[in-house]
């Protein structure tokens, strides 16, 4: 009893700690950031997109994931997680997180195969908490006969009749396409200069009209702006031949 108690503790063991990391820790911020220059949608609203994949519990499919999240890296997209059925209460609990850290930020939620239906109750009960999911994508074998969500992009690859890249450019189709009309880009504001002992600004009127700045410019008050002043040069005498001096 005792050894059966310990093949299913290791079977829940090795499920637990199987993919589902966040790209950050590994390279798909360098994939990003190489990809950057060829792509159309602004980095500053790509880094506002996250993304979760799902899978289910079988190998082929949380290999073919990882795969997957490298191809939308080298698309540009850093942000993209990964993980099986069991990290969903993670994944709600990260999706929390990023909300509240980043009101503005695009949710995007993708299932495939054994993970459709975990990714269509993350993404429901994501928006029935508030969160603003712009994005839901399957990759089934068969499409399940399941009410399409409103709000969200809805995209869903029945019966697999596309090839991976095809898949990871359908996929960055609509990233792109919730990059560019969910998030706004990100525009610092230049603070306001308020701070009481600074000195009085330079003027930028006509310094004629403010005789006591002339100690700005060089040789005292200039000319009236639009004139132009030529200075005068001395004529020098040239010498005269001694000619007398010459008749000796």
């Amino acid at each position: 009893m005792s050894g059966r108690h310990g093949l299913i503790a290791g079977v829940v063991g090795i499920l637990l700690m199987g993919s589902g990391c966040v790209s950050c820790g590994a390279n798909g911020y360098g994939l990003a950031h190489e990809a950057g220059p060829e792509c159309d949608t602004l980095t500053c609203q790509r880094n506002q997109v996250y993304v979760f994949a799902v899978s289910g519990i079988n190998p082929v499919e949380m290999i073919a994931l990882d795969t997957f999240r490298e191809q939308l890296n080298r698309k540009g997209y850093a942000k993209v997680a990964t993980g099986q059925t069991v990290h969903a209460a993670w994944m709600a609990a990260e999706i929390k997180r990023v909300q509240a850290d980043e009101p503005s930020a695009a949710i995007v939620v993708i299932g495939v195969e054994g993970g459709a239906n975990t990714a269509v109750k993350l993404a429901e009960k994501a928006t029935a908490r508030g969160a603003s999911v712009s994005g839901v994508v399957l990759f089934e074998r068969k499409a399940a006969n399941r009410p399409i969500m409103d709000g969200p992009r809805f995209l869903n690859v029945a019966d697999h009749p596309v090839s991976a890249d095809e898949s990871v450019a359908l996929v960055s189709q609509l990233l792109d396409g919730v990059a560019q009309t969910t998030v706004q880009p990100f525009i610092v504001a230049m603070p306001s200069w308020d701070y009481e002992h600074a000195p009085e600004p330079r003027p930028t009127l006509d310094p004629n009209q403010s005789p006591e700045w002339a100690f700005l410019f060089d040789g005292g008050t200039p000319a009236r702006v639009g004139s132009s002043v030529v200075p005068a040069i001395a004529a020098t005498p040239r010498p005269q031949p001694n000619t007398a001096a010459a008749h000796r």
